[in-house]
């Protein structure tokens, strides 16, 4: 469950955690960069967005897994 689109309220500050790891880091990164995310964040070793982009970015991706058939709810509940 996530809360919020953008930067406010978000628990960092663009910082992307990551493990290092796990192979869908590579799909989940691109698509960040398709969105609009620097696309320094690809080859980083502490990839980073910032929160200014992500008011950018975040939207953007909402549009795509919407696009994709996906489905967002806003104000659909509180965390169980």
């Amino acid at each position: 469950m996530v809360f919020g689109e953008g930067g406010a309220g978000t628990f960092s500050d663009g910082k992307l955690y990551t493990l290092i790891g796990d192979e869908r880091r590579h799909k989940v990164f691109a698509e960040l960069a398709a969105c609009g995310a620097p696309p320094e964040i690809l080859v980083s070793a502490k990839p980073h967005i910032g929160t200014d982009n992500l008011r950018r970015v975040v939207p953007t991706l909402r549009s795509r897994i919407v696009a994709a058939g996906g489905e967002v709810r806003f104000g659909s509940g509180s965390p169980t």
